[in-house]
């Protein structure tokens, strides 16, 4: 069963986030519970959560996205850290993760020590 983590930069995030897409976010949240309950930590790219390795960031851990929103732009940003902890990173359109990847410098996330 995972356990779940959060970064300052994601509560900040989630925060400011209006009830429906709090309620959205949740919703995509179980799901994912229910996909690592099912398969564990071998996420297959696509399906409903349109799940994808996320490729502007160094790994390891891998950085994931997820798509939470309507409309495919609304998406969280993940690892998986000591096999068990999903660590949520950051969630917002896709311009938005764009300019936190650019704020995050040219290494973005890496073990270890992530970066927030």
């Amino acid at each position: 069963m995972a356990r779940w983590a959060t970064t300052a930069t994601f509560d900040r995030r989630y925060r400011k986030l209006s009830h429906d897409q709090k309620a959205a976010f949740k919703r995509a949240a179980l799901a994912l519970s229910a996909e690592i309950d099912a398969n564990g930590f071998a996420f297959k790219s696509g399906g409903p959560l349109d799940l994808h390795l996320y490729s502007g960031f160094v790994s390891p851990p891998s950085a994931w996205s997820m798509d939470w929103g309507t409309g495919n732009n609304h998406r969280a940003i993940f690892t998986v850290e000591n096999g068990d902890i999903v660590m949520w990173r950051f969630l917002g359109a896709h311009d938005e993760i764009d300019r936190w990847q650019h704020e995050t410098g040219p290494k973005g996330l890496q073990a270890p020590g992530l970066a927030d």
